[in-house]
């Protein structure tokens, strides 16, 4: 029986060793390629164009900005690429540079490389209050804080005060949140600071 066990789990612990080795290969070879160009962080991620995309999205690029990233790291690696990738972000929350792997070939595609439309994206600080009519989030939407950061929102206050359930109306609430633009949109949103007033008390949220 144990001999059974062995030859089923061999396999998989050879197999998880080899992974985890090539991933701290790619982590050197990051290494190695980060440090001319003083990176401040790397992100690790897995996929293709879209998902290449959607990490520079969250690190502060302008969507068609990191679209055409994406589309420039397939253009090296070939069409269909899925893989795995390194993202380097810059001081100023944009990226540096992304490393892309398919099997042994790697691609690296920075900011100057040749079909990558670079966006400059601006940032400016917004707040909002009110007080609560029909519930907080309805509340917050009608005072103006962007959709996307209602749940932040909500979840700042999550270990003192169940804002569904304990909301009443007349309770007050402040917010200030960081607006990403790009070509005259918005972007993105990051919510800075919270505070809400109520029954239970004045609490707030950094």
């Amino acid at each position: 029986m144990k001999v059974r066990k062995w030859v089923v789990l061999l396999p998989v612990a050879l197999a998880c060793t080899a992974a985890f080795l090539e991933w701290r290969k790619l982590a050197a070879e990051s290494e190695l390629v980060d440090e001319p160009f003083a990176a401040v962080s790397r992100s690790f991620g897995k996929g293709g164009p879209v998902a290449v995309a959607r990490a520079l999205v969250q690190l502060g690029s302008a969507p068609e900005e990191a679209a055409s990233v994406g589309k420039a790291v397939e253009r090296k690696l070939g069409r269909g690429w899925q893989g795995p990738f390194i993202v380097a972000a810059a001081p100023d929350g944009g990226f540096r540079h992304v490393t892309a792997y398919r099997g042994r070939k790697r691609a690296i595609v920075g900011r100057e490389s040749k079909g990558v439309t670079l966006v400059p994206v601006t940032e400016r600080l917004l707040h909002a209050e009110g007080s609560v009519r029909e519930s907080v989030p309805a509340s917050l939407a009608a005072a103006g804080v962007p959709p996307d950061l209602v749940p932040d929102f909500m979840d700042a206050f999550r270990w003192s005060l169940d804002v569904v359930v304990d909301a009443q109306e007349g309770d007050t609430f402040k917010a200030v949140w960081t607006e990403r633009q790009a070509s005259g949109k918005a972007v993105g949103w990051r919510l800075e600071a919270a505070a809400y007033k109520g029954s239970t008390g004045k609490l707030a949220a950094i």
